[in-house]
Order: structure tokens, then sequence, then C-alpha cells
């Protein structure tokens, strides 16, 4: 792969040069949480935007209902398998930390589920474009590349890690950056980096 600060420059130049579209992309997909039945499909859609542009692919807002109608189906699979998997492992830390346990072994359960809960939630950043990279569709097989790629490469997690924290506080600042940015760079900075992979991994064409 390349560099960490010249994968994320890729990402940066990109999110730029389709600014437009990835702007009217991330309103259809606020729009699509609002009314809640199409916001995971929505997601895997803005995914599926965001991989043609790590790509090099000119996109457009028609890719956007084409991804939503594509991945209706597996778009709710993720989104179900998260909505497990965020409940299981937040309520494990509030209930660990809710008094039934002795300290320090409740505070220490608390923080362990909080620190599987981070971790799966940095792993979604790359598991879905995994997926949508590979010819074998299972689940379990991105979510695995994802876990591999974030070990092989701590520096660039690191310095994804300090985007996604500057991104989230200039969201708190500006809220309606949620609906406006937010999902679709953070989505193309996980597809840059996926896409990235997949090419250092391609053996070299004479």
């Amino acid at each position: 792969m390349d560099k960490p600060w010249s994968v994320l420059g890729r990402a940066l130049r990109d999110a730029w040069e389709e600014m437009f579209t990835l702007v009217l992309c991330n309103l259809l997909w606020a729009v699509a949480w609002v009314l809640i039945i199409p916001g995971p499909p929505a997601t895997a859609a803005l995914f599926c935007v965001t991989n043609q542009v790590a790509h090099g692919r000119f996109v457009k807002v028609s890719d956007f209902w084409k991804g939503l109608r594509q991945y209706f189906r597996e778009g709710w699979k993720w989104g179900l398998l998260n909505l497990v998997a965020i409940y299981i492992l937040g309520y494990a830390a509030y209930f660990y930390n809710s008094g039934f346990f002795p300290e320090p072994y409740g505070f220490i359960l608390a923080v362990l589920n909080l620190l599987l809960l981070s971790g799966w939630l940095s792993t979604q950043l790359f598991a879905f474009p995994f997926w949508l990279e590979q010819s074998d569709k299972r689940i379990g097989l991105a979510l695995r590349n994802a876990l591999v790629l974030q070990a092989q490469n701590p520096l660039l997690m690191g310095m994804i890690f300090l985007l996604v924290i500057a991104a989230g506080v200039l969201t708190r600042i500006f809220v309606p950056l949620i609906a406006i940015i937010t999902p679709a760079f953070l989505t193309l900075v996980g597809n840059t980096v996926v896409v990235a992979q997949v090419e250092a991994m391609r053996p070299d064409e004479e």
C-alpha cells in the first residue's frame, strides 16, 4: 500500500473533485435515515458511490439510486448485524458499570466492552468496502479482511482515527455537516484505503 499520507491525500483530492455529487448523495442518505426503512440500504449505496470514486470513476446521483436498489437487502443484513453488535456491546458496557459488579472488575469489564465496540465500529469503515471488492460475498470474510488491514497498518489507522475525531468535533460544532458531507467523506476514506490495499496485493502487470 502507498504511504499513509498519500492514501489520505488521495481521499481528500477525490472528495474535493466530486464534492457536488457527494453532497447531493449525502443529503439523500440523511433523508433516507429520517424515513428509517431505507436508512441501512442508503448507507450501502453511499459506500457504493464512494467506492466508484475511489476507483477514479466519474459518479452521478443516479449511481446512489442504483446502489440503493441493488444493495437494499444487503444493506439491511449489514444494518441488522451492526444493530445487534452495538446493542450487545453497548448494553454490556452499561451493565458492568452500573454497580452490579465489585470495583474495579465492573469498570474494567465496561472499558473492555467499550474498546470492543470501538473496534467493531472502526472495522465497519473497511468491511463493506472489502465486501464490494470481493468476488466471495461472505460477510465474515469481509470482516476478517478489515481486521487484517487494521492490524497491518497501525500508522494509517492512527491517522484515520485522528481524522474521524476531527470530523466528529467539526460535526458537533456544525451539526448540519452530518447531512451535508461527513458520512460521504468517511465512507470515501474507507473505500480509498481498501482499494489501495487491494491494488497493492495485485501482482505487477508486465
